[in-house]
């Protein structure tokens, strides 16, 4: 999915957290409270995003 200026993201599952360690688990349980859905950018899939602009954005987009 990509947001109105052009940010690439992928929603992963909750069953997907086990792959993150400190801070990415953080951020992916973060998520999971949020929308139940891990948010990661698309090109480092490795990497829950962790910015709040982005996140609104992206939480807005999810909800349609």
């Amino acid at each position: 999915m990509k947001t109105n200026y052009g940010l690439e993201f992928q929603t992963l599952t909750a069953d997907e957290l086990d792959k993150y360690q400190g801070y990415d688990k953080c951020v992916a349980q973060c998520h999971i409270a949020n929308c139940g859905f891990i948010i990661v950018y698309a090109a480092h899939p490795s990497e829950p995003i962790d910015r709040e602009f982005d996140l609104d954005t992206i939480y807005d987009i999810l909800k349609h």
